[in-house]
């Protein structure tokens, strides 16, 4: 039921509702949680490196914002690897990678704190 997946996502009964019409997307922040209900990723894991570092960045629920931050770089600089203008340096990739490997069990350096975001 609508009503038990949204308690379960903590969102709004109404956002299951639109997204299930297509009103509407999950926010950045709602996919662990999703990704955690469904049991698996229904995208599959992109192959190109901008796509690659976009994937690790939205199944933990990052925003680039947040990525920055985890990496230590400006969000600009995020931008540009996902837009494929500029390639991380080794170091950075080898970053992306763990946050890839490691997505349901994040290394404590790439947590971000949300819980003081509002629901979806």
């Amino acid at each position: 039921m609508q009503t038990e997946v949204a308690k379960r996502l903590d969102v709004h009964k109404g956002s299951i509702q639109n997204w299930e019409r297509g009103v509407g997307v999950p926010g950045i922040r709602c996919l662990p949680k999703i990704l955690r209900f469904l049991g698996h990723d229904p995208e599959p894991e992109p192959k190109m490196l901008p796509e690659r570092i976009a994937y690790a960045r939205r199944c933990p629920g990052f925003t680039q914002e947040d990525l920055a931050v985890a990496l230590k770089v400006n969000p600009v600089t995020i931008w540009n690897w996902e837009a494929g203008r500029t390639q991380p340096s080794t170091i950075k990739l080898q970053q992306i990678q763990l946050l890839l490997d490691t997505t349901s069990n994040l290394p404590q350096r790439f947590v971000v704190d949300h819980s003081s975001d509002a629901p979806a």
